[in-house]
């Protein structure tokens, strides 16, 4: 082989690899997922997310502060996929705990940006509810 071929032979293997990595970082990347926060009146204690697969295990838990992320107004999830589930146990300072399970189509929506839904905290009974934009 001459020179020319050597070169041109790299030149499109480089090719090759990048447009296999691209393709399958693209497709491999899920849409995030927006939990917009709704409180009502001076609400403490505690929030947690259980991301709970489609076999019935749980994923991972995440615990928030939830005066923080009241403030902030949203918590995002960067690893959810619709086929999951998301367990909501709010705590408040009470000792007493709460909980909601939100599904997608019912109370986890989609568009162009993500995924979205909307969660109420209240310091009154029910204290914790899905909601609608």
């Amino acid at each position: 082989m001459n020179r020319r071929n050597i070169i041109f032979a790299l030149i499109a293997a480089f090719t090759l690899i990048t447009i296999i990595a691209i393709g399958y970082s693209w497709y491999s990347v899920e849409p995030p997922l927006t939990v917009h926060l709704r409180c009502d009146g001076e609400v403490s204690g505690t929030l947690s997310a259980n991301i709970i697969l489609p076999n019935g295990k749980s994923a991972k838990t995440e615990n928030f502060d939830i005066q923080k992320v009241c403030k902030n107004g949203k918590i995002e999830f960067d690893d959810y996929q619709r086929e999951k589930k998301l367990q909501f146990t709010f705590e408040p300072n009470r000792g007493e705990k709460f909980k909601i399970v939100s599904e997608y189509g019912r109370d986890i929506q989609s568009d162009q940006n993500g995924f979205y839904m909307v969660l109420k905290i209240t310091n009154v009974p029910p204290f914790i509810a899905n909601d609608s934009i």
